[in-house]
């Protein structure tokens, strides 16, 4: 698996540049056009950072980052698209307070 600062997006500093993000069928694309993602105008993806976590903590949040990467990077930006990137962000929350829970007694 990549992982998005695998791949120069540095997660935390909002460091983002126009990236083709490599994978094995090809490239990440949000159009037809085959232009170039600009992943610093997409705000939802800073509440995808988890450089300011504990190490078990990012490799709980990580993937999350990186299925929010991809639905940025190949999906067209449209309403379907940001309740994609909302669940997923909603998901991730959940994961890290099921990590963080207390078992009740």
């Amino acid at each position: 698996m990549r992982y998005a600062d695998d791949i120069g997006i540095v997660v935390g500093e909002l460091n983002y540049e126009y990236l083709y993000l490599p994978m094995e069928s090809g490239e990440f694309m949000a159009d037809e056009e085959k232009t170039p993602v600009d992943y610093s105008k997409e705000q939802i993806l800073q509440f995808f950072d988890y450089s300011h976590l504990k190490p078990e903590l990012r490799d709980v949040s990580r993937p999350f980052c990186d299925l929010a990467y991809h639905v940025v990077g190949t999906l067209p930006r449209n309403a379907e698209r940001t309740v994609a990137l909302r669940k997923i962000l909603e998901a991730k929350d959940a994961a890290v307070r099921a990590y963080l829970s207390v078992p009740v007694s």
